[in-house]
């Protein structure tokens, strides 16, 4: 008994990377914005239905009538900013569950004036699960460590293990569903599924919505439909035992996920957050794909553009400025690679970089001088945001495309209040000894 609970802790309490599990909220975050924002019209139409339609269901059932439709608004919109929130790891500890609920809630409440669609459950059940986790320790706007002394900690296993719990038994609630409802075990000899794809593929058909191209052929093959049936039984009813080992973890979410591009291949159901293989990113060590896709990115860049990375770059920043000191450190403890190197505008050598790039010497902002180019305001702080480790790099590809007028003007206005904001120096204060080497030269 002693051994077994010792093997049932080792599995819950697996130390993980803190980086796998944020990489988990990023993905359910950006799926449940994408999936809440492409259906905004929709939504507001049913915030508008006929009152007398109302059948709340989950956290709706709380009403005792409807939302009017300003305050359903109202509620929609602070949800998309509370993911947004979830999503940057942005005060994490008091935005994540508060998403969780109204993202819980704004399923229900949709779901309350039709059929009750349960392709977002695990959607919601991973929300709810990484919101309650540590999931912003990393690859965040307000991570707590970018190098943790303890990368790898069972703080981070616990949520995953969860995670790929909590997927499996969605599955095999979905089977236990089957077996005890009308059709009961005809699912295993593939009568039911051959029944229920004809049903879908007529009623289609009658409402002039496309159908599957390939059931005609198919529905002349009885056999193929025992096949998918046994296959569909013991995807869901055998979930929980999957989970044993890594390797049967692994494959039954690669099964799975092929069972749900053949429910598009042959009744054309699209069932999003299953088809895009979200669901089953707990079950692998998404965090291995970062420096795999950056030395990708790398390889297409030079054999695209015949440019090579440069080494190093340089920062030149307002020597006197409290802030510019604070983005300084911030920057090197995100560069454990060296790349960038740091000057003052106010020093010779800073002095001498802006006349070599035909810069003016007296200059409010921020310059980067990388592989040959001299970058400023804006610009410049993004494609350093670019190179650092983290989460940073996400917001160069999210603002780069804003039009740099309007990004250097907010700019400017932060530049003209820093000092009044943050302080200054008389004079440029020497770099610390741990920075000293990174400096091109002291003021």
């Amino acid at each position: 008994m002693k051994k077994a609970l010792q093997r049932l802790s080792a599995y819950w309490f697996t130390p993980m990377p803190a980086q796998r599990l944020a990489l988990l909220r990023v993905a359910s975050g950006a799926f449940a914005l994408w999936y809440l924002l492409s259906r905004h019209k929709l939504l507001m139409s049913i915030a508008r239905t006929e009152k007398s339609l109302f059948e709340p269901v989950g956290l709706a059932a709380l009403l005792e009538a409807p939302l009017s439709a300003e305050v359903f608004t109202v509620i929609y919109w602070f949800t998309i900013v509370l993911g947004v929130a979830y999503l940057l790891g942005w005060k994490y500890r008091y935005t994540a569950i508060p998403f969780a609920a109204l993202a819980l809630f704004v399923f229900c409440y949709r779901n309350s004036w039709s059929m009750i669609y349960h392709d977002n459950a695990a959607l919601v059940l991973h929300i709810f699960i990484i919101a309650f986790a540590p999931a912003a320790d990393a690859y965040s706007l307000d991570a707590r460590q970018r190098s943790p002394s303890e990368p790898v900690h069972w703080q981070y296993g616990w949520p995953v293990r969860l995670l790929c719990a909590a997927t499996a038994l969605t599955y095999f609630v979905s089977g236990v569903a089957k077996i005890l409802g009308e059709l009961a075990w005809s699912w295993m000899d593939g009568s039911a599924l051959r029944s229920q794809v004809a049903v879908d593929s007529l009623r289609k058909d009658l409402l002039g919505e496309s159908t599957s191209a390939i059931f005609p052929w198919l529905y002349g093959h009885s056999e193929i439909f025992l096949l998918m049936g046994i296959f569909t039984l013991v995807v869901e009813l055998g979930a929980p035992f999957f989970l044993v080992s890594r390797r049967l973890r692994v494959g039954w979410a690669l099964a799975t996920w092929g069972m749900h591009w053949g429910i598009w291949l042959v009744m054309s159901i699209t069932f999003r957050y299953q088809l895009t293989g979200l669901i089953f990113l707990p079950f692998f060590a998404v965090e291995k794909a970062i420096p795999w896709s950056q030395r990708l990115w790398e390889a297409l860049r030079q054999r695209f553009t015949g440019k090579v990375s440069p080494a190093s770059a340089v920062v030149l920043f307002d020597g006197v400025c409290h802030f510019c000191h604070a983005t300084v450190r911030f920057i090197a403890q995100r560069d454990p690679s060296g790349i960038f190197h740091f000057g003052s505008l106010q020093s010779a050598t800073g002095q001498a970089l802006l006349r070599q790039h035909g810069m003016p010497t007296v200059l409010s902002s921020l310059v980067l001088i990388e592989n040959g180019r001299a970058y400023m305001r804006s610009t410049a702080a993004l494609r350093i945001a670019r190179r650092l480790n983290g989460f940073w790099p996400v917001l160069y590809y999210l603002f780069i495309g804003v039009p740099q007028p309007l990004r250097d003007a907010l700019y400017d206005a932060f530049a003209r209040r820093r000092y009044a904001w943050f302080g200054r120096y008389e004079t440029c204060p020497a770099p610390t000894p741990t920075l000293r080497q990174r400096f091109l030269e002291t003021a």
